[in-house]
């Protein structure tokens, strides 16, 4: 291959690559649902496995390199060549809104990368020799009309009762949205007001997050389980409950707490809060807070306000505040309201839910620690 003719854009193998007038953004995903392929942007291929990416824009080519693999494909066609020999593709490459796509499986299959299916996070799991990232999936043409933000009140029949709760649903695709977690006056132990932990980090929104020793008559009220910030962990924990885990370009993902230490150690894990107990499991109520070494009745068997959080099948964040409901009641109104992936929260008198300056469930008490949405419009600029 003569690279010398090639017009080059720009080659970046561990930053940022702009095919056409490719900007930067959470990577994801398309589903063409007409012929069942799943395909990525370039600029996948050049920040996580390290491809030379090479697009000439006048005749709409890419040239894909690494190590002793060489493919070049171009925009809208069938035929591929690989190290110098033709090939078919049942799925061509594509522009979409500036964005260079090409098909996943087989670049994956020549590059030597494990591509694996993950229907619960709607996920394609994607893994060589360096790294393992979960790349979300989309249906093509379903980005349209997505909100980066939208509070919403909604009203399912759970039982016998009507359960109205509030909701903030968070787009995880969106470029300008990032997942947080704070801490009362930036310290373990300490406790604040869920308005002055979220304006102290600029969030736009947050809710309460794990456990803490409320009750103490101390200084300190230290909370109960793991916690990253940052990137950061600043309080472990020996406790089973579910956790939250929070990775590079906001993958979220749900975990018990036996596995988040090794999970952990993998590192980029960017935050992480853990409470519990879990309610959804791949779109199915997996209730079981004895599992999860819960004992209080106000876990058990009680109803009272719950904070809760769930992820959607088109890679919403959910952000849950009900007056009240039991743990199997907010499971199934979390089932109701989409949620795939989801798990309780403290509740109670540290229940809260905060939003664009203005509470939308106030806690009746400061807390320990939040999750924390912050948001800069990228077409702010």
């Amino acid at each position: 291959m003569n690279k010398s003719l090639i017009i080059f854009i720009t080659v970046l193998l561990c930053g940022m690559i702009l095919a056409t007038a490719e900007v930067s953004a959470k990577p994801f995903g398309y589903l063409d649902t007409e012929t069942n392929r799943t395909f990525v942007p370039l600029r996948y291929l050049s920040e996580h496995f390290q491809c030379e990416v090479i697009w000439d824009a006048e005749q709409q080519k890419i040239f894909l390199s690494r190590e002793d693999m060489d493919i070049a494909l171009t925009v809208g066609q069938h035929q591929v060549i690989v190290n110098g020999e033709l090939h078919a593709l049942d799925g061509v490459p594509f522009i979409d809104q500036d964005v260079t796509y090409v098909p996943l499986r087989f670049i994956g299959q020549h590059l030597q990368i494990s591509l694996e299916w993950e229907a619960g996070t709607q996920a394609v799991v994607v893994q060589d020799q360096y790294r393992t990232f979960r790349l979300p999936i989309i249906q093509r043409g379903s980005l349209n009309g997505r909100k980066a933000i939208e509070l919403t009140e909604k009203t399912f029949i759970v039982g016998s009762k009507q359960i109205r709760s509030h909701v903030l649903a968070i787009d995880l695709l969106n470029p300008g949205v990032q997942v947080t977690v704070g801490l009362a006056r930036d310290k373990v132990g300490q406790v604040a007001e869920l308005k002055q932990i979220a304006d102290t980090n600029q969030a736009v929104a947050a809710v309460n997050g794990t456990f803490f020793d409320a009750y103490t008559d101390g200084d300190i009220q230290i909370p109960y389980g793991f916690i990253v910030s940052n990137g950061e962990l600043v309080h472990p924990s020996t406790e089973k409950r579910s956790v939250l885990v929070v990775g590079p370009n906001t993958d979220l993902e749900i975990v018990s707490g036996d596995v988040f230490p090794a999970r952990l150690q993998q590192g980029a894990v960017t935050a992480a809060i853990q409470a519990g107990p879990r309610l959804l499991t791949d779109g199915k109520i997996t209730v079981n807070p004895e599992a999860e070494g819960f004992r209080d009745p106000k876990i058990l068997t009680n109803s009272g306000a719950r904070t809760a959080l769930g992820i959607t099948d088109e890679h919403y964040l959910l952000l849950v505040t009900t007056p009240a409901a039991t743990i199997p009641e907010l499971a199934e109104w979390m089932q109701k309201a989409g949620a795939v992936q989801a798990m309780n929260l403290d509740g109670g008198a540290s229940s809260g839910l905060y939003y664009e300056s203005s509470y939308i469930t106030k806690p009746g008490r400061p807390i320990s620690n939040a999750l924390l949405i912050q948001y800069s419009d990228p077409e702010a600029d």
